[in-house]
């Protein structure tokens, strides 16, 4: 039988796996999770995973060397100890492994992906701008996709915050929490997506989302400035003068600095805004960065075009 190999592997190499999937088997059914514990557990607006069609009594696959974090009884993320790349993630419930899209090496014409869990997001997260990719379901349990997809909410102005406003934002296992305050010059944080190598092997995902914020803006609950060796954050230093931060207890991607800035990107899927995961009041959605290292071009051309289309309602 012919067959096709797919390498799962994260950004400082430590962690590879492969694949021989039959060729009949594409594409692979692959979700794109809004659930509230896949954005959690990530720090993603959305969570995308590929389900391997192979025999899990047959799939013998040594994963002692990955830190692992039940996020459910029945539902455990594995993620690299050293770059917090999210790699595998295994089901009880179907027996089924899959892989974090981010870490494949390829994705193109692979993937048959349904959008899944939009009710959770309030907004329509991520989705809202997947123009033409998938369809798209409330949850994982309904059996007919949305009709319409998520409705788009009216394109006005958000409501200014208050200025002792702040906005929790913490990770699934809680290690990680933080406080933003609204920003000094009364208007809204850039945010702002990313399909670069770096983001996309450090994180695990094909899309990442992030919020640009003052280090002097982000507080502890407790209201004392944010302490980068705190709770349960481990740094990996992806390229010279980028760190990257991640919850060493659940894996989700936190915060990326640059030496000598004032500034600090942050994890918008760990942000608790009232408005849905978006958080618009809070953050204007501006760009798509770095489009063409994506492994999915025909995916990120339709996002591409849906963040336009987005924008333009928007103004």
């Amino acid at each position: 039988m012919a067959t096709t190999t797919l390498r799962v592997q994260c950004h400082c190499k430590s962690t590879a796996f492969t694949f021989p999937v039959p060729s009949t088997s594409f594409p692979l059914s692959s979700g794109l999770c809004s659930c509230s514990s896949c954005r959690f557990a990530t720090g993603q607006l959305a969570a995308s995973f590929a389900v391997f069609p192979l025999d899990p009594n047959h799939l013998k696959l040594d994963v002692s060397g990955l830190s692992s974090y039940a996020s459910s009884d029945h539902r455990t993320r594995y993620f690299c100890p050293t770059c917090g790349a999210n790699v595998l993630d295994f089901d009880r419930l179907d027996g089924m492994w899959r892989a974090c899209t981010g870490a494949l090496d390829r994705t193109q014409g692979l993937l048959e992906r349904n959008l899944i869990f939009i009710d959770d997001t309030r907004d329509g997260g991520l989705t809202v701008w997947m123009d033409g990719v998938g369809k798209k379901f409330a949850d994982s349990g309904d059996h007919e996709p949305m009709e319409g997809g998520p409705a788009r909410p009216q394109a006005t102005e958000p409501a200014a915050l208050h200025p002792d406003a702040r906005l929790h934002g913490f990770c699934h296992c809680n290690g990680v929490q933080f406080d933003i305050l609204p920003p000094s010059d009364g208007e809204r944080y850039e945010g702002g997506l990313c399909a670069c190598t770096s983001c996309r092997t450090t994180a695990g995902f094909e899309i990442t989302a992030w919020t640009s914020v003052p280090l002097s803006q982000i507080q502890t609950p407790g209201q004392q400035s944010l302490d980068l060796s705190a709770g349960t954050l481990k740094q990996y230093t992806s390229s010279p003068g980028t760190s990257r931060y991640f919850c060493g207890r659940c894996g989700a991607t936190v915060f990326c600095a640059h030496d000598n800035q004032s500034w600090i990107d942050v994890a918008v899927g760990l942000l608790r805004a009232k408005e849905g995961s978006r958080a618009e009041r809070w953050i204007k959605w501006s760009e798509l960065g770095f489009p063409e290292e994506a492994t999915d071009q025909e995916m990120i051309k339709r996002l591409a075009q849906g963040f336009k289309r987005w924008q333009s309602e928007r103004n």
